[in-house]
Formats: C-alpha cells, sequence, structure tokens
C-alpha cells in the first residue's frame, strides 16, 4: 500500500521520496501522528526533499514547499488508512457514492492549498466550478460535473449489483475504466489522479484481493 501511495503521489509530481513516503505511510498505519511541519530543516530527510523539488522544477524550496509535500502524503495515507475508502468500500462491501467521494477527497486535500496559493477549504470534497485542461483535452464542463458524477457512480454500482449476483466482471476491467470515466470528469481542482487511484485499489482488493503500484518510477509516465 505504501508503493501504492508513492508511486500514485509520484505520477502527479506530488509527495516524497520513497523512503520518506514509507516512513510517513508506516506511522500512520500503525495509529500514530504525523505533522506535517515536524521536520528538522537541517536533516538529511529535509534536504533529500529539497533536491526532490528541485528535480521537479520548483525554483528555490521553501520550508513551506517541504510541509505541503510531507502532507500530500500524509492525507493521502489518511484516506486510504484511516478505515476509510477501504473500510467503506472493502470492509462494508459499500456501493460507490458522491458523498464517499466528497469525503474522501476532503481527507486526501485537507491542509493542502492549491498551488495558486487557495485554501483547501476551497476545494477539498467540493466539486469544481472552474474549467480545466490538460494539454488538448478539456474535461467536462463544471455545470455538468454533478450529473456526469451522478451517471458514474449509478453506472459503476449497476456494475457491482451484477457482480454481486454472480455476474463475473475482470476486475482489472473495472478498476481501469472508474480510472478513465473518473479522470475525464475530473470532479475536483486537484487530487483527481490520487482519487482514481486510490478507489480503483479499492475495487482491485474488494474483487481481487490485491492493489497495484502505479507511477512507481515517477512522472507521467508510469500513468495509465
Amino acid at each position: 500500500m505504501t508503493r501504492a501511495i508513492y508511486g500514485s503521489n509520484a505520477v502527479e509530481n506530488a509527495g516524497l521520496n520513497l523512503s520518506e513516503t514509507t516512513k510517513i505511510c508506516t506511522q500512520i498505519f500503525s495509529g500514530r501522528e504525523v505533522t506535517a511541519k515536524d521536520i528538522n530543516p537541517q536533516s538529511p530527510e529535509y534536504i533529500a526533499q529539497v533536491k526532490l523539488l528541485i528535480k521537479r522544477g520548483v525554483e528555490n524550496p521553501e520550508f513551506k514547499d517541504v510541509v505541503r509535500a510531507r502532507r500530500e502524503v500524509i492525507q493521502h495515507a489518511k484516506a486510504i488508512a484511516m478505515n476509510f475508502l477501504f473500510h467503506e468500500l472493502v470492509t462494508c462491501e459499500k456501493f460507490l457514492s458522491e458523498e464517499l467521494f466528497r469525503a474522501t477527497h476532503k481527507i486526501l486535500c485537507t491542509g493542502v492549498p492549491l498551488e495558486n496559493g487557495d485554501s483547501d477549504t476551497n476545494y477539498a470534497g467540493v466539486y469544481r466550478n472552474t474549467t480545466v485542461a490538460a494539454g488538448s483535452t478539456i474535461f467536462t464542463a463544471p455545470a455538468n460535473v454533478p450529473t456526469e458524477m451522478a451517471k458514474l457512480v449509478s453506472g459503476f454500482n449497476d456494475d457491482m449489483r451484477a457482480i454481486a449476483q454472480g455476474k463475473q466482471i475482470d476486475p482489472c476491467y473495472l478498476a481501469a475504466d472508474i480510472c478513465q470515466d473518473f479522470v475525464m470528469v475530473h470532479p475536483f481542482n486537484d487530487g483527481n489522479g490520487r482519487m482514481c487511484t486510490m478507489v480503483a485499489n479499492a475495487l482491485l482488493f474488494r474483487y481481487g484481493g490485491w492493489v497495484v503500484v502505479i507511477g512507481e518510477g515517477g512522472g507521467i509516465g508510469g500513468s495509465i
């Protein structure tokens, strides 16, 4: 699970290196509280993270940039580890819901402001109200996001009900399909890639008993 979190963050140039990600996730998975600001600027870990941020193109990284990267790991781990997403979808075998997506996203992004400085309170767990694009791809218009998310939830819940009734659906197909559909809607201002990776892994674990590591090598080349 730690490597899945690391890889998911790496795809979006977020989070820490594998060593620090492992250290933080291990603490969170064991129930310990981890504070993003609890790092010594003179420590080897801090210096290593500064070098990673420079490699990512961040000019003159400051303490706040390292704190943000640490918080991205902490909140990502909490969204999975605090018996939330996996508890809801795997342990309790619940169906998908818009409320589940929004609640998970709120945990994921709490304390992590947008790169433009907007507070997390303006976007964490909230559908976007602005147009977003990646290259030449323009995602769902903001006015249509609620409708498209309702369709997504309904469609995948139909598949989950069919599986419950004995229909054979490849878990890998289900996971890949929800990744594609979720990313094309792009319901949130940030964190969409990490969200779909978490949901895909929850479905894989529920129906296949495993999780996958995406983007472990770092960079967008490791994405699906």
